[in-house]
């Protein structure tokens, strides 16, 4: 089976999208199926890559703002339906694509998806890797993590982004509803999805991807000694990292040392606030993302890693990747979430929970964390993981795969 992959991000660039595909494109192949990918690049007509086939469409710049951001991706997921209508329609009959993917983000490639299977007669697959549309209701809150508000906002209070919101969240529904099959990367999206759509090729693949480094230790957590805190990952806006600084800003000096490893939206704001507070500045650290996300040395530093999410409702219904990651590697977690993520650390006894907005919550558990040793985490967390990887994901990818392809029946699965 041919399965056209349609990308907004793709190796050799790093980041959580290309990892999962990376894993999720070697499942395909060991099944014996031949993966395509149109995805923007720099060089025109199709480039082998790795086993898969690349077909390359404008490469659009990249915006810091939301705005233009998202205009720059709705160009990019034109072309790139232009650019996968094309490449289909000069395939052979035998090599054309049985199934396409659209990948999510970017929100717009769903819409190109959907765009090339009606030109195509291909059924479509949308991977959806966050809790969407739902999240297009928190427009309003984006920018609070980055200190700032655009020059739109102050004038015009947010309307122009509602009103672009609520238009796209109701034509991205449409562009689920009309998919063949949908892939989440936790149940709970998946079983919210099902009140709404019918589709009969539903599936949950986690972001359980191979992590890229293993630390040959981890430091050992002296009580009373300044507790290690990392978090690596997106400083993004999502993450609403700056109630971390709050909670640190109401320990007594000597508490903590925090280090955010990583880069996005709100780290100049976090630099900032750092930087205009002594007992801050003490404190914490800030390193850049690692090349091909090698960790060693902060995880080895580390007595427990930091999962971070802001209290808006549709995150009850995400899991970040990097929890996983410090599940595999026995790393206590604190972690500042709710719903299905809370659920996993509580019954896999992975590290402790914070409620996401309780700041002072947040303060008084580094505090007891600080003042006593740390035991490590048992194997059940590291398990589970591993079978989700090695047997549960890739089971559920293939099933949603070749059934919306039309080459499994129903009873498949």
């Amino acid at each position: 089976m041919h399965v056209l992959v349609l990308s907004e991000y793709w190796s050799p660039t790093y980041g959580v999208p290309q990892r999962r595909w990376h894993w999720l494109t070697g499942i395909l192949e060991a099944a014996g199926h031949t993966v395509s990918v149109v995805t923007p690049r720099t060089k025109d007509g199709p480039v082998q890559v790795a086993h898969e086939t690349l077909v390359p469409t404008q490469l659009q710049e990249q915006k810091s703002g939301l705005t233009e951001r998202a205009l720059a991706q709705l160009m990019s997921s034109q072309a790139m339906a232009r650019t996968a209508i094309r490449y289909i329609r000069g395939l052979g009959g035998s090599s054309r694509p049985s199934v396409i993917i659209g990948t999510v983000p970017t929100l717009p490639t769903a819409k190109a998806a959907e765009i090339v299977s009606k030109a195509t007669g291909i059924p479509y697959v949308i991977d959806l890797r966050d809790a969407w549309p739902d999240l297009l209701k928190y427009t309003a809150r984006w920018n609070e993590e980055t200190g700032k508000q655009s020059v739109r906002e102050r004038l015009l209070g947010g309307l122009p982004t509602t009103v672009a919101s609520t238009l796209f969240k109701f034509n991205f529904s449409r562009t689920l509803a009309n998919a063949t099959g949908i892939i989440t990367t936790t149940t709970s999206l998946e079983a919210a999805l099902r009140q709404d759509l019918y589709q009969q090729f539903f599936s949950t693949v986690r972001n359980v991807f191979t992590p890229p480094t293993h630390p040959q230790a981890h430091h050992t957590h002296t009580p009373g000694a300044p507790l290690h805190v990392l978090y690596a990952g997106t400083i993004g806006r999502a993450q609403k990292l700056s109630q971390v600084l709050d909670a640190v800003s109401l320990l007594p000096a000597g508490t903590v040392e925090l280090r955010f490893v990583g880069t996005g939206a709100a780290l100049d704001y976090l630099r900032e606030r750092v930087d205009a507070s002594p007992a801050l500045r003490a404190a914490v650290s800030f390193y850049p993302r690692t090349v091909n996300g090698r960790l060693t040395r902060h995880y080895e530093w580390a007595d427990v890693g930091l999962v971070h999410l802001a209290d808006w409702e549709p995150l009850r219904r995400t899991v970040p990747s990097k929890m996983y990651e410090l599940m595999e590697e026995q790393i206590p977690v604190v972690s500042v979430v709710e719903g299905e993520a809370q659920h996993l650390i509580e019954n896999l006894d992975a590290g402790w929970v914070s409620a996401p907005g309780d700041v002072a919550g947040l303060a008084d558990l580094l505090k007891q964390l600080a003042a006593g040793p740390i035991a490590a985490p048992g194997t059940a967390a590291r398990d589970w993981v591993l079978h989700e990887r090695e047997v549960t994901a890739p089971e559920n990818f293939l099933w949603v795969v070749e059934s919306a392809a039309g080459i499994r029946t129903a009873a498949a699965a």
